[in-house]
């Protein structure tokens, strides 16, 4: 059973349109030329975990965002403490500190005063960075043969930029569930404060729940493979190429690419760009 509703709560949990062909093989579309201009988009990275009864909430909220800026959110759920967690998530610890869950980062840029922020601040936080001028662009090429995946991150910069810039390729996937331990807790399961929302009337844990934007891996370093120099500036692009298999249990037509730009020393996201597993998406 898939469930998609509306949380309020603010309490949190301690620590424990592109060219899609999505059925696989080649879009047969191309990447054209680099633009004059790029689209601003924000990433939305949201730490939940199965066992965190509030996390719906979070998940919520990251679908509101993208629901209200079609083509310009993405989101990814990185997981914690179920058997959808993967060493990213302790990279990103160790670097961002997450303090609870869910929180998320808003193109890893501060708000508040933390990179890490609680969910009543994403929408405002995505919301600013969406107010500005783009300063790189990306565009992804990918392709299916079997169980082989191949994706090409073409990115580019809008002017000559000092400092060091890394490319980041996440492989996503939707629609997961398990066994026991994919279902879902639900801390308002017969709890009177929420008896407005479609989860009170449902138990803890919810069984069969289905977790979007699952980061099963990541392609490059978890935070990102660097850019040379000579390929930071305008009209020139950077190319990522990688290649894997696509493990048994990842449904292909759930997949999802998620490549982004970050600066080397801020951690920021200057763009993202995503697009279904043997795809291509174009510069926008």
């Amino acid at each position: 059973m898939s469930v998609l509703v509306v949380l309020v709560a603010l309490t949190g949990c301690k620590k424990t349109s592109d060219n899609n062909n999505s059925g696989g093989g080649s879009s047969g579309a191309t990447i054209g030329a680099v633009p004059s201009a790029f689209v601003q988009k924000v990433l939305i990275e949201e730490f939940t975990g199965a066992w965190c009864g509030w996390c719906p909430d979070g998940a919520y909220k990251m679908k509101q965002i993208i629901d209200a800026n079609p083509g310009k959110a993405i989101g990814a759920a990185v997981h914690q403490g179920d058997p959808m967690e993967i060493n990213l998530y302790s990279t990103l610890d160790a670097t961002f500190n997450v303090t609870g869950f869910p929180q998320g980062m808003i193109s890893r840029t501060t708000y508040g005063g933390s990179v890490v922020m609680s969910r009543s601040s994403w929408n405002t936080a995505s919301n600013i960075i969406l107010g500005k001028t783009a300063k790189a662009g990306l565009a992804i090429e990918s392709s299916i043969v079997g169980d082989s995946l191949k994706v090409k991150a073409h990115v580019a910069f809008l002017n000559a930029l000092t400092g060091t810039f890394n490319v980041t390729i996440y492989l996503l996937e939707d629609k997961v569930t398990g066994g026991s331990s994919y279902n879902q807790s639900n801390y308002l399961s017969g709890n009177a404060s929420y008896s407005s929302s479609p989860y009170y009337s449902l138990p803890n844990p919810i069984t069969g729940y289905e977790h979007n934007h699952t980061v099963r891996k990541v392609l490059t370093a978890n935070l990102g493979d660097a850019i040379p120099t000579s390929d930071i500036g305008p009209g020139v692009k950077h190319i990522k190429s990688v290649n894997i298999l696509i493990p048994t249990n990842y449904k292909k037509e759930n997949l999802r690419i998620v490549a982004f730009v970050t600066d080397g020393s801020t951690k920021e996201v200057l763009n993202a760009q995503e697009a279904n597993a043997g795809a291509v998406k174009n510069w926008d």
